[in-house]
């Protein structure tokens, strides 16, 4: 059901970027963008987040169109793969 929608995903579209920086042109970095249990995030500190966590897997060798899978648990563990799937939308800063 989900790959008739990506027939219609433009090329390189990126739905969270889209979503978080579409707010931020808005004006609403200081809005609420998620609530959860522990806390609340605007879209200025989601930003903030996105930018640093990039940075991060950037810093660890990550190049774009490669993937990466997390777990949160008792090893906390990240396991990234150096060959990029083959439907991968990942974009930074857009591009």
């Amino acid at each position: 059901m989900l790959s008739a929608f990506a027939d219609l995903t433009p090329p390189g579209y990126n739905a969270a970027h889209d979503l978080v920086e579409r707010n931020l042109r808005a004006g609403r970095s200081g809005k609420v963008a998620f609530i959860d249990d522990a806390s609340t995030c605007t879209y200025g500190q989601l930003a903030q987040r996105v930018d640093a966590f990039e940075r991060g897997l950037t810093g660890l060798g990550l190049r774009m169109e490669e993937r990466i899978h997390g777990c949160r648990g008792p090893s906390r563990c990240v396991a990234v793969t150096r060959e990029p799937h083959k439907n991968a939308r990942m974009r930074r800063n857009g591009h």
